[in-house]
């Protein structure tokens, strides 16, 4: 009795004891980790909760376990509790602990200081919201560390961090939109706004963006109409449809490449290509005739220009694999199971002697599809410019 009253006595002595600690921009987990090392404290947190950006500037001489927690633990929006055997349990606190709210004036002004009068400002977030009066000035109640939204139709929305400020001039920028923009077309090429016809026009640049070895693929979800279906082997040509199936044959769509007829365009490289054009409608295939019944891509591939030599190189290395496989039991968990079943139903029991079979038939039907791809262009026009 006399040992374990020693031995408790010496953990409280340890636990309860003054911390010495100095740290300069330490991270907020491994400030953590250190005060754990100097005592028994152990802390229990979830990683989400700590912000990775927080450091620690700290020193403390025979200082308390409070004092230290509430140094560290400024501007986080944590708390913490002490719990039995010495846990530290650190805790989101409520936003009304953190947060005061202010009430905050400003001005929505355009490019030229001029006020705009019904543009919306909200809590990014939340429920509160308020126009502009005749003057542009609002007024809106809000937490010290909100982001305001503000929008006006014609200008581009803008989100502000209020930081504490009570009075805020917001200034808005037009929107500018292309209308000058060239797409080329079946017959050569035109102004965007000029057209009268259904073309979709996606740039070379957002292309080359997209990680996939198919410039086909990196028009999924870019172009209204056009439905983009891959099969999920390595290497396989992704399923195009224009505008649904239009034939009972094959509904693939007509490639036309620098005003050359092509099945496909698998060959190409994404770092290759200046644009590709979608022509959806009877209007814009026409000229194509039966051959454009399924639709058309134009794709115009980048060039030298005159006098020069272009060379580019890409490489790209990659795997597929199934995200997410079903879950499954193994043969032991089956067998437990079902003989729970056949006992909770008064069943005889199964004799499973002659089935030991433990094959998870995923792993033996998927498998992860590696593929490697390695381009170099050369292009050379001579001549003067």
């Amino acid at each position: 009795i006399l040992l374990m009253f020693i031995m408790q006595l010496s953990v409280q002595a340890k636990s309860q004891s003054r911390i010495t600690l100095k740290v300069k921009s330490l991270e907020l987990t491994k400030a953590l980790s250190l005060v754990e090392s100097k005592t028994d404290y152990r802390f229990v947190y979830s990683n989400d909760l700590v912000p990775e950006f927080k450091k620690v500037d700290a020193d403390f001489r025979d200082a308390e376990l409070p004092e230290i927690m509430a140094a560290m633990l400024k501007g986080t929006g944590l708390g913490y509790r002490v719990m039995q055997n010495d846990l530290v349990v650190l805790y989101k606190t409520s936003a009304a602990d953190n947060n005061a709210d202010i009430t905050i004036t400003g001005t929505v002004v355009d490019g030229s200081g001029n006020p705009l009068q019904g543009a919306n400002v909200s809590v990014k977030g939340g429920t509160a919201g308020t126009s502009t009066a005749a003057n542009g000035s609002f007024t809106i109640t809000a937490a010290e560390n909100a982001t305001l939204v503000v929008s006006y139709v014609g200008f581009e929305a803008r989100e502000i961090a209020v930081g504490g400020r009570t009075n805020i001039t917001i200034q808005l920028t037009p929107v500018v939109t292309s209308g000058e923009q060239i797409v080329v077309i079946g017959y050569g090429t035109q102004r965007k706004r000029d057209l009268t016809g259904s073309v979709a026009s996606v740039s070379g640049a957002d292309i080359a963006k997209q990680p996939n070895n198919n410039p086909i693929s990196s028009l999924q979800g870019k172009i209204a109409g056009v439905t983009i279906v891959n099969s999920g082997a390595a290497g396989s040509a992704p399923t195009v449809r224009i505008r649904g199936l239009n034939s009972t044959n094959n509904g693939d769509p007509l490639y036309v490449v620098d005003g050359i007829f092509q099945s496909s365009i698998d060959y190409l490289q994404p770092g290759d290509i200046e644009s590709i054009e979608v022509l959806k409608d009877p209007s814009s295939i026409a000229i194509f005739g039966l051959q454009g019944g399924n639709g058309v891509i134009v794709v115009t591939t980048k060039r030298a220009r005159r006098g020069q030599t272009r060379v580019n190189f890409q490489s790209q290395v990659g795997f597929q694999k199934v995200t997410k496989k079903i879950d499954l039991v193994d043969a032991a968990g089956f067998k437990q199971l079902y003989s729970q079943q056949l006992a909770n139903i008064g069943a005889a029991p199964f004799d499973f002697t002659n089935y030991n079979g433990n094959t998870d038939w995923q792993d033996e039907v998927l498998r992860t599809g590696f593929f490697n791809n390695n381009s170099l262009s050369l292009h050379i026009i001579k001549g003067r410019k």
